[in-house]
């Protein structure tokens, strides 16, 4: 009876372990119970909806102490203590430092680039200074599903700027060919015929042959150093990495983490 009872334990284990999908939600958790239960729900549901639809681990946490860390520290540390995975993004509602910060991992920071981030900002931070948390965290994960159905943005810049290059050569490209047509034309072009040299009765030619023969040769070499490839800054607290469109950062995990805040 008692084997029956752990096989069937087992059996369900198994069962509740096959339907969990490949992605985790890390949920909401609203350490400075700024939510109602009803409001904390509905986030949950948004957060698994946004899940489902990008795989990413997603989390949304409100806090009114991040023991004197500024947000992005405390932000990426607690990404990393949730045990979200290389691929998510996690919502911060930081009433210690009056900020809102998104943090980016993975993939998420392809689709969440700087200016996106800003311009979540731009639509969320009256609410949060009205107090309304509720409509701030949601408004940001409803933006969230709109750029990911948008896909990865194109770095217009970059574009432009290789547009730019391209035609500038293409234009000297074609004022080069055109001047040296021109000159051609001009050297070879037809002269009015003057007197004409009697050059078979007037000249003579005498051909000989000379033989140049190679004695010796030297050959120098010298080594070239390498020139070392410096990281440049970018990112909270300097030494991050660009990433089309998304300023990186390492944290203390030594994860790589894209993002960005905003105070109310």
């Amino acid at each position: 009876m008692v084997k029956k009872k752990l096989l069937g334990i087992v059996s369900l284990i198994i069962m509740i372990l096959a339907c969990v999908p490949a992605y985790a939600v890390c949920g909401v958790y609203d350490e400075a119970g700024l939510l109602y239960d009803t409001e904390a729900a509905a986030l949950q549901m948004e957060l698994v909806d946004l899940a489902e639809l990008t795989g990413w681990d997603v989390a949304v946490v409100t806090t009114d102490n991040t023991d004197g860390k500024t947000s992005v520290l405390y932000v990426d540390d607690t990404y990393n203590a949730l045990g979200c995975g290389d691929n998510g993004v996690l919502y911060l509602l930081d009433m210690d430092n009056r900020e809102l910060y998104i943090s980016t991992a993975g993939k998420a920071a392809d689709y969440l680039t700087d200016s996106r981030i800003e311009n979540i900002f731009d639509n969320v931070v009256d609410y949060a200074s009205q107090g309304r948390y509720y409509l701030a965290m949601s408004t940001q994960i409803s933006m969230t599903v709109d750029y990911y159905n948008a896909g990865i943005p194109v770095n217009q810049e970059a574009v432009i700027m290789r547009i730019t290059v391209l035609a500038a050569g293409a234009i000297i490209g074609i004022i080069a060919a055109v001047m040296a047509v021109h000159s051609v034309l001009k050297s070879y072009g037809f002269k009015e015929v003057g007197h004409i040299y009697e050059y078979n009765n007037k000249t003579s030619m005498n051909l000989t042959v000379n033989n140049d023969r190679l004695v010796n040769s030297f050959v120098t070499t010298r080594i070239r150093p390498r020139q070392r490839n410096n990281g440049r800054p970018g990112g909270p607290g300097g030494g991050g990495e660009g990433r089309g469109g998304s300023s990186m950062h390492r944290s203390s995990s030594g994860r790589m983490h894209g993002g960005g805040g905003r105070r109310f």
